[in-house]
């Protein structure tokens, strides 16, 4: 079936010269390539194989066929098509049986030992074979490759990721939402394994812990991270985990798609500090921070609560306005003025029906007002300390 499709997708794509594009989702590739000598996709850029459950060994033919070239120290073969967008989203891979090297320093960069070569040749003393029946004494590398999408598969092994990193060094994009990756084991080496990487969407993984989260500061290039939906992340607050992560990154200027501003990055730096002025063990970012802030204040704790009980003055007067009694009372201003009156009528000594109330604001000095509906809630007048309410009697 594969054979079939495949012969049939470059019967038509040669007629198309000039294609960049090329989507075959959801068509399986996993069985032998055809024999395709001779054909090429000299223009194509980028190339889309989501849910075909393609195997390494047959993305690595593939990578050949479609004659992937790069800059190579400084030139570009005239002609040559460079890949450099490439979608391995829903294929199920465990693993990443890709061309590895150890990059240590022993590691050159040896041009095609032809002129007609299409890849980058990578030699070390100690490169480490893979296991992969794609893999072979000589390491190969697609150095034109510059944005990756990788969404969706069951990879769990952050060394395993490393090995694309080390096939595609030229990285500035890569996308890992909805794999079960949990730990950043082996991020230490990110300087050689993703030395370009600006972009990392780690959307919906499984990280599980802020020291892991700190791992993404050894990325050398990073500047743009995506963390939404991670489980641990989404049970704390949204301001304070925006503000722990941006506090850990100093090297990230976007995150979750919006930019970090200098007065958020401060912000968020102050935070951290006072989260760990009081805690015994401060970890070791906390002391960097000091160091760039200074000793920084706890925040005064203010109480936005509204009050709910106020002193007021309460004047019993007979119809004459002759003052009978008064005195001081705390008055709760949520209970209506229906309930004031029955808590009044026990200051004036008579049934409610027996009086009026009147509200005096002192502050806006307008006189009386008198208080008509029994159901309003007393805070709508916004009673203050020293305000008066007087109890005009009727008898």
């Amino acid at each position: 079936m594969c054979t079939f499709f495949l012969v049939q997708i470059f019967t038509i794509i040669e007629c198309i010269p000039h294609l960049t594009f090329l989507n075959i989702t959801k068509n399986q590739l996993t069985s032998n390539l055809p024999d395709l000598t001779g054909r090429t996709l000299p223009k194509l850029t980028h190339l889309v194989l989501n849910n075909t459950l393609i195997t390494w060994d047959v993305l690595l033919k593939l990578l050949d066929i479609f004659k992937v070239k790069s800059m190579l120290f400084g030139t570009r073969e005239e002609g040559a098509l460079v890949l450099e967008e490439l979608h391995l989203s829903l294929n199920g891979f465990h693993s990443v049986e890709l061309p590895s090297s150890s990059l240590h320093s022993s590691m050159v960069l040896t041009p095609p030992s032809t002129p007609s070569s299409d890849i980058l040749m990578i030699s070390s003393d100690s490169i480490s074979t893979s296991q992969s029946s794609a893999a072979s004494a000589t390491m190969v590398a697609c150095p034109s490759l510059q944005k990756l999408f990788f969404i969706g598969n069951k990879v769990t092994d952050w060394t395993e990721i490393s090995k694309l990193g080390t096939f595609f060094p030229n990285l500035t994009f890569l996308l890992l939402s909805e794999t079960d990756i949990k730990t950043l084991d082996g991020a230490d080496h990110a300087g050689e394994c993703f030395p370009h990487l600006q972009i990392l969407g780690l959307n919906r993984t499984l990280i599980e812990s802020w020291e892991e989260v700190e791992k993404l500061r050894l990325f050398p290039s990073l500047t743009d991270i995506r963390l939404s939906g991670i489980p641990f992340l989404e049970a704390l607050p949204e301001m304070f985990r925006r503000q722990r992560t941006i506090a850990l990154l100093p090297n990230i200027t976007h995150l979750n798609g919006s930019r970090i501003g200098e007065t958020e990055r401060e912000d968020a730096e102050r935070a951290y500090i006072r989260f760990f002025l009081d805690k015994g063990e401060k970890p070791a970012r906390y002391h960097e921070l000091v160091k760039l802030h200074g000793k920084v204040d706890p925040l005064a704790k203010v109480v936005l609560k509204p009050r709910t009980h106020i002193r007021v003055k309460i004047r019993v007067e007979d119809m004459n306005q002759q003052v009978l009694k008064s005195e001081e009372l705390d008055v709760d201003v949520t209970q209506s003025v229906r309930d004031l009156k029955k808590v009044v009528s026990n200051i004036a000594g008579r049934p409610a029906s027996k009086f009026h109330l009147y509200y005096d604001d002192k502050q806006i000095n307008m006189g009386p007002d008198k208080l008509r509906f029994m159901d309003r809630k007393l805070f709508s007048y916004n009673m203050t300390e020293g305000d008066e309410i007087i109890v005009e009697c009727l008898d």
